[in-house]
């Protein structure tokens, strides 16, 4: 009996376990639909919701009022700055001319840019606001189309601009010219904190190369006449020639190489091989040789006759050199170190290029290096006044030197 009663226990047991599976099964695919129904639920409320999103982030698209497009011309094309969209189009004063097209974007959004020209659309450079075209022919004076987009790519705002070329009188070219051209703002501060130091430096620079260079030139000037094969102490032929290569060579050579080459000189006396008085030594180097040549010219001016009028009372060489032949060209020695002098304030004004001081920095580094030419203008009238007081100084002293105007 008691047998029989386990069998029952253990089938019920294996019934169990064969049917509760199949029941878990469909329960469990039950629940599967439901939870199914519940995400499709879920899904359908968050599209809802995303809807709702995409309503709301419409609502707050970059407003197009606050996007504006502005373009001008590098050359100062439009009067007064004058916006390219009041206008409707650009006439251009010269043909080759650089436009710049700005988007101003106070929307506080973050927008896509590009522009269309011959029917290809080119975005803006990568995080730029601008691009830049330049026409240099006719031909090049097109018609563009600026897009504005949002991130999704959704067309905000277009801007249409017209580039034209349109001929334009004498006059309002000189004068669009000096408008580009003079920055007075710049000026002012430059003339106020650095034109007075660079007058100064130029000057004295000028003066003391001018002096070494008389110091060396004057001398190998009075040996090249002097020695010559038909002068008053004949040197050997091949120290003369040995002279007047080395006097070539340097005279060859370009300034600004010159400067270059001469730097580890100027390294091994002052210390430096830039700087104001570091120039001193290229300059000498190159004026020298300038100078030797001006003097011989002067000196072989003298008249021949008083030379041997000298010797035929028995002066010496020396005595003929310092009594007769300096004396005598006085005058023309003047004449010939002022145009030294001025030739050497050029040179300065060049040093600039390797770091020298003076106006030649100062115009080269706004001038050049800034596009600000009215400092470089005014630097370039400075020398101008610098050279015309020179060259005013040396001829009066000349003329006053000068015993055949007494």
């Amino acid at each position: 009996m008691k047998m029989m009663n386990a069998k029952k226990v253990a089938l019920l047991l294996l019934v169990i376990l064969l049917v509760f599976p199949l029941f878990s099964f469909f329960i469990g695919a039950e629940d599967g639909v439901l939870l199914s129904a519940s995400t499709e639920e879920t899904n359908e409320s968050g599209e809802s919701v995303a809807e709702s999103d995409t309503e709301s982030d419409a609502k707050e698209r970059p407003d197009p009022d606050r996007i504006t497009l502005v373009v001008k011309g590098r050359k100062g094309s439009i009067k007064d700055a004058k916006d390219l969209l009041n206008s409707g189009e650009l006439v251009s004063l010269e043909l080759e001319n650089s436009f710049v097209f700005s988007i101003s974007n106070k929307s506080g959004k973050d927008v896509k840019l590009s522009y269309i020209v011959d029917g290809q659309e080119t975005p803006f450079p990568v995080g730029g606001t601008q691009f830049t075209y330049k026409c240099v022919t006719v031909e090049d004076y097109k018609d563009f189309k600026v897009i504005v987009k949002d991130v999704d790519g959704t067309v905000i705002k277009t801007f249409d601009v017209s580039l034209k070329y349109g001929e334009t009188g004498f006059f309002d070219k000189l004068y669009w010219t000096f408008i580009e051209y003079l920055d007075f703002k710049t000026l002012k501060s430059v003339v106020q904190n650095e034109i007075p130091n660079a007058v100064w430096e130029t000057f004295y620079v000028t003066v003391l190369s001018t002096a070494f260079s008389l110091v060396v030139g004057l001398p190998l000037g009075v040996v090249l006449v002097v020695g010559d094969k038909n002068g008053i102490r004949p040197l050997p032929s091949w120290i003369m020639t040995v002279l007047n290569g080395v006097i070539n060579i340097l005279r060859s050579v370009p300034f600004l190489i010159l400067m270059i080459l001469v730097a580890p000189v100027s390294r091994l006396i002052i210390g430096q091989s830039y700087g104001t008085i570091a120039t001193v030594v290229p300059l000498v180097f190159a004026a020298f040789p300038f100078i030797a040549r001006l003097v011989e010219g002067s000196l072989r001016e003298v008249n021949p006759n008083i030379i041997e009028a000298a010797q035929s009372m028995g002066a010496s060489p020396m005595q003929i050199i310092l009594k007769v032949m300096v004396p005598e060209s006085v005058p023309s020695l003047i004449s010939n170190v002022t145009i030294a002098l001025t030739t050497i304030l050029g040179y300065s004004a060049m040093s600039g290029v390797i770091g020298g001081g003076g106006l030649g920095a100062i115009a080269i580094n706004y001038g050049q290096y800034r596009y600000n030419y009215s400092v470089m203008v005014l630097t370039v009238a400075l020398l101008v006044i610098m050279v015309q007081i020179f060259q005013s100084i040396g001829t009066k002293l000349s003329v006053k030197m000068d015993k055949r105007l007494k």
